[in-house]
């Protein structure tokens, strides 16, 4: 209802782009019982376009992300995740996606946290690394620039927490030490943050919503 509140004000100076930020279908007894189907109706409704992936999308077979995908009518957006063989993305995200509102092109980087390896089940990801966050975002700002985005957004599961009016964490080193974002967005440790970071907007979602 609240972001819907937001999308009806929507006009030629005002755009909305609904996103998220990982560990969206683990959590309630509906959503483990439906491998996720409530949640995806809902992300379907509120238009979302792009989501970093949290630990907890781990928790089923990864077969379930293309229909969580193809259900929600978004993706999965990852460019710090790739397969050990070969050092190759993910096959079940996109390293970004780009999109245009009102004249303005914004790309949405993904990136998952590193405690990824510690906090899910191992044999989950076995197979997969989880790349440097800054290091990432350093390569590939540079592409989505290329592609003509006005605006670079890190979309993560990686933690931020204030405390004393300095913030820290994962997503905050990115905004402190990556050469070219706009804006970060954290989650993962479900403090709700609202704060600047380098001259960067660093916010971050509660939890349940």
């Amino acid at each position: 209802g609240v972001i819907n509140s937001y999308q009806e004000k929507q006009n030629e100076i005002y755009g909305v782009i609904p996103v998220a930020a990982g560990d969206l279908y683990q959590g309630t007894a509906i959503s483990n019982l439906t491998h996720g189907e409530p949640v995806s109706a809902m992300l379907k409704a509120i238009g979302i376009e792009a989501s970093a992936i949290g630990n907890h999308e781990f928790d089923w077979d990864r077969t379930d992300f293309d229909t969580w995908q193809k259900d929600g009518g978004f993706d999965f957006v990852a460019a710090n995740i790739v397969y050990k063989d070969n050092g190759e993305l993910v096959d079940f995200a996109k390293p970004y996606v780009i999109v245009e509102k009102n004249g303005i092109k914004v790309a949405f980087i993904g990136i998952a946290t590193l405690d990824t390896v510690t906090s899910t089940k191992a044999d989950k990801i076995e197979d997969l690394d989880f790349l440097d966050p800054v290091e990432t975002m350093d390569k590939w700002s540079p592409i989505v620039r290329a592609e003509g985005a006005d605006v670079v957004v890190s979309l993560t599961h990686c933690s931020v927490d204030v405390e004393n009016g300095v913030a820290y964490g994962e997503a905050a080193d990115i905004a402190t030490n990556a050469k070219d974002v706009d804006a970060v967005i954290g989650a993962h440790n479900h403090k709700f943050v609202n704060t600047i970071v380098n001259g960067r907007p660093v916010v971050q979602a509660g939890y349940n919503g």
